[in-house]
């Protein structure tokens, strides 16, 4: 679920950049196409994602054991839930900072 609200925190950020004008402080809007294309693409992992969540498909693939010894000297049991998770709020910090911080324009005063 914490991917979800990853993938959909991402497509708001660019929703809500271009809905109050604030991407232009960002990038050149000669590219604004290039964010376009982001937002439908973002919306369309957070759809997938979405459905492999309510399916369980995804969970179930990753969580179980192999019981392989296949003698190439490494484990092939997955890493723990913790680790995986760990870098969550890494990924959250941009859409908090971005929701939460003004935006601010770089020019001569600073």
């Amino acid at each position: 679920m914490f991917r979800v609200l990853i993938l959909l925190g991402f497509t708001m950020i660019f929703m809500h950049l271009h809905a109050t004008g604030d991407i232009s402080k960002y990038i050149n809007m000669k590219y604004s196409w290039i964010s376009y294309g982001t937002i439908f693409l973002l919306w369309f992992l957070t759809i997938a994602e979405l459905v492999f969540y309510m399916t369980g498909s995804d969970e179930k693939e990753q969580d179980h054991d192999h019981n392989c010894d296949c003698g190439c000297g490494h484990s092939h049991e997955s890493p723990n839930k913790w680790k995986r998770r760990a870098w969550y709020p890494l990924y959250f910090l941009p859409v908090l900072t971005v929701f939460f911080l003004p935006v601010a324009t770089l020019d001569s005063n600073i």
